[in-house]
Parts: structure tokens; sequence; C-alpha cells
């Protein structure tokens, strides 16, 4: 399935060594090795390192990272800005000021830490936030430059069923990634295609409380005759 997210672009912090994007007087550019680049563009005094990072309404934690919205004085001076939640009296003030949004996805190296397996008395390990992937990062540069500045992106989402004390089994969603650690991502306006595959999986999921009225024969050759390759 996928979800709704929120995606914002925020200055780079200041020891990022991976800024993607290069903001300059309303323009934006992408920007592998900043400060590397021999054009007016990439050199001008002005020229800012920033970062997109996808977003949700979940609560932040300790040890996650959040972006906050600091909304200036009488309007000058908004922005978003990037914090980790420390455990410090800053960071608990961030994470319960309006505005804030949890950090899941990102273009620069940020690190959680969080259970990512699902399985029974799994410690907490640290692992660096899902990557968007980088197709995706041209459009957004493109789109920003048309006019057109993408400020949602549906994020794909896959099951896990989780062991819990006294054996009974619980469902959790979590982000589906690709093999290089990045997240599927589509627009808004991107109308989801499924593959076969990915639609028999499902069958199979919402048919199974069925099994007992049902053989597995008689359903595959029902999903054969409504879905042929």
């Amino acid at each position: 399935m996928t979800k709704k997210h929120e995606i914002v672009l925020v200055k780079s912090k200041p020891d990022s060594s991976i800024d993607q994007i290069i903001y300059l007087s309303g323009r934006v550019k992408p920007c592998l090795s900043f400060g590397n680049i021999n054009d007016d563009f990439h050199n001008a005094d002005d020229a800012k390192p920033q970062d997109l990072y996808v977003v949700s309404g979940e609560e932040v934690k300790v040890d996650d990272w959040g972006i906050g919205y600091a909304t200036g004085f009488k309007g000058k001076g908004a922005k978003h800005f990037l914090f980790k939640h420390d455990d410090s009296k800053m960071a608990k003030l961030n994470a319960i000021c309006a505005g804030n949004r949890k950090v899941i996805a990102t273009t620069t190296e940020l690190e959680v830490k969080e259970k990512r397996y699902l399985i029974p008395d799994e410690p907490f390990e640290y692992f660096e936030l899902p990557k968007l992937p980088q197709d995706f990062i041209e459009k957004y540069i493109k789109e920003w430059n048309d006019g057109n500045v993408i400020k949602e992106v549906l994020l794909e989402y896959e099951s896990n069923v989780l062991m819990e004390d006294g054996d009974d089994l619980s469902e959790m969603w979590q982000l589906k990634l690709n093999p290089d650690n990045t997240v599927i991502v589509h627009l808004v306006t991107e109308e989801k295609k499924y593959t076969r595959t990915e639609v028999k999986a499902l069958f199979d999921k919402a048919t199974y409380e069925l099994s007992a009225m049902y053989s597995k024969e008689e359903k595959d050759k029902w999903f054969n005759k409504n879905c042929p390759e």
C-alpha cells in the first residue's frame, strides 16, 4: 500500500558531506560535490546547500530526527529546520512544538535507533535512514525550476507480521525499500500500477480466512480466470 507524506527542502546540516541540492535566487540545481564545481551558480556566495526530507505526523521520539518550523518575527524569517531528539531540553521543546514532523526519508546521511526486523527480543540498533532515489531528486529539481514545487509524495509500505508475547500475531506496516536502502516513491498525481504478482499476493492475503470454504486450487482457478497473464 502507499501513504501520502509531506516533503520539504531544508538547509543542510553544517557537517553534511552529501548535499544533493543547491538553492540560489529561487532556483535549484543538483549538487553532488558542493564547492568542487566550477560554475557561477554553485560557487556564488549566497548558494545554499539543501537536502530533501520526507516527513510524517508520527511523534518525534528520542533518537529520531525531526523537522521543526520557526515562525520568525512578524512573518519574517519563517523557515523549516532539522533537529535531532537527543533528550535535551531544546530537543524536547522542538518535539512538541506545533508544525514538527518526524523524518522518515532524506537525501543526506542520518542515523536512527530502531528495531527493523520485528523479531522477538530484538535489540535496538542504529540504521541509516532510507534515502530518496536519484531519479526522484532529478524530477524534484526539474519540477521546482518549472514552477511546480512537489509538496507531497506517496511512499510504498509493506506488511510484516510481528510475534508478540503469548504467540499472538500482529501486523505492522514498514517502508518498502529497494536493496540500496532507497524508498519507492510516487508523485501524488501518479496512478499506482500493480504487477500481477503483487495482485496475487494481495488476493491470497485477502482470501486467507476463506480457506475453510474454498480450496487453494479453487481460489487459484478463480484468480487465473479473472486476472489472466
